[in-house]
């Protein structure tokens, strides 16, 4: 049997460079559903560093992120191998 995919439009809502790094809060829409996400682009790849369905909290830790006021990040995924850009799967 096929996996399902849940397949997102995607909207890049603020990008900032930083650090060498590339920070970008992304807005995930299907349907009624909203997701927001925050990702870091560097040269080792592309880290999925927030998802949640508030604006205000997805905001808040992306400017706190950019800033460097975060002492750690838990990562939540790990993508490497796709275009953010474009499509998002989401399994």
């Amino acid at each position: 049997m096929k996996q399902q995919r849940t397949l997102y439009q995607l909207e890049i809502v603020e990008e900032r460079r930083a650090d060498d790094r590339i920070y970008t809060l992304l807005r995930l829409e299907r349907g009624a559903l909203l997701r927001y996400a925050v990702c870091i682009e560097d040269r080792a790849g592309i880290e999925i560093a927030w998802i949640g369905d508030r604006d205000e909290e997805c905001r808040s830790f992306f400017d706190k992120l950019v800033k460097g006021s975060l002492s750690s990040v838990h990562l939540t995924e790990v993508a490497t191998d796709f275009s953010y850009r474009r499509s998002l799967e989401i399994f």
